[in-house]
């Protein structure tokens, strides 16, 4: 059985990862306070459930994004871990 890793790659994919998470972080605070101002100018029963449909919902997208982060940071600790490996066995190829 072979197993090949590029660390570097899963560097690259954890760094995507995680400026996708926060894209989302980003959108959600854009989309929350866009409903928030509509309360301004649109008011009622109607308005008021849409601002409480988004505020049901936004913490499932913060998770969303929590899960990309920690996506994000399971790539990056697997890369160290590849990594490590790596290098002790090219040590102890080195001792023989």
């Amino acid at each position: 059985m072979r197993i090949q890793v590029d660390y570097n790659e899963l560097r690259i994919s954890a760094g995507l990862l995680k400026q996708k998470a926060s894209n989302y972080e980003q959108a959600i605070t854009r989309i929350s306070a866009a409903v928030n101002d509509l309360s301004g100018v649109w008011q009622g029963s109607d308005s008021a459930a849409l601002i409480a449909q988004m505020e049901a919902v936004r913490p499932m997208l913060m998770q969303m994004r929590e899960v990309t982060e920690s996506y994000s940071r399971m790539l990056e600790q697997s890369a160290a871990a590849y990594q490590n490996l790596q290098e002790n066995r090219a040590a102890c190829a080195r001792q023989l």
